[in-house]
């Protein structure tokens, strides 16, 4: 399908640009929206524009250090970013969790410091009160809880993310206990957390089994999950 529209606005207006995007893609393909997902939808995250570009910018400098450089330079441009969209708009939910999901990768990509998860879940407890509904600190927290020997608190956190996962996309999430690995109690719970970190399932099998070919003594679900994140 090929679709062109202009839309005229001011050039420092990118949140009113991003809502009017946003409002012309729906009405263009017609989507029906559920009452919850229109009042997401018309609900800005801030509408301080400077602490936006803050926040873009951030998102920017981490996708940079996670997919392509892991370079110190990128996550701590990052942090900074976000950390400077918080001071300008406190109540920005989404700059606090960018900041948590900062200090949590530098961790899981093994450039961490002592003290990085828990300024990452002192920046993911400070999104979720303001936004409750915000998946990315929650399935970050799964991680956190493994680090800190809660593997129930884990367990439970992964399990619920799955299950709203699959209550918003209906079949794209398979049923997790009919898999390969539904035989390994251990390789279930990493491919449990992984669903819920975001990673799809197919992507966590592969990456998991071949894990189990290349190293089957790995018997700690934090170290099982790591590596698994680092080969997909």
């Amino acid at each position: 399908m090929l679709w062109s529209d202009r839309i005229d606005a001011e050039a420092n207006d990118i949140i009113g640009v991003q809502d009017t995007i946003t409002q012309e893609i729906v009405d263009g393909l017609r989507l029906e929206l559920s009452p919850d997902e229109k009042d997401r939808l018309v609900q800005q995250p801030t509408a301080n524009a400077e602490a936006y570009e803050e926040y873009l910018r951030g998102r920017d400098a981490l996708g940079r250090f996670i997919y392509k450089t892991i370079a110190r330079k990128d996550i701590d441009e990052a942090i900074e970013h976000f950390e400077h969209a918080a001071y300008l708009d406190p109540s920005f939910a989404l700059a606090h969790s960018g900041l948590g999901k900062a200090y949590a990768n530098r961790v899981i990509k093994g450039t961490g410091e002592p003290g990085d998860y828990d300024l990452a879940t002192e920046a993911f407890d400070k999104a979720l009160a303001l936004d409750p509904g915000l998946l990315e600190p929650r399935r970050h927290m799964v991680l956190i809880y493994l680090s800190n020997g809660e593997k129930d608190r884990a367990r439970e956190t992964a399990e619920r993310l799955v299950l709203e996962l699959r209550d918003k996309v209906g079949k794209v999430v398979p049923d997790i206990n009919t898999t390969a690995l539904s035989g390994n109690s251990l390789q279930q719970d990493a491919l449990n957390a992984l669903i819920a970190l975001g990673i799809s399932k197919q992507q966590a099998e592969t990456s998991i089994q071949k894990l189990n070919n290349t190293q089957p003594g790995i018997n700690n679900l934090e170290e099982l999950i790591k590596k698994a994140l680092k080969s997909i």
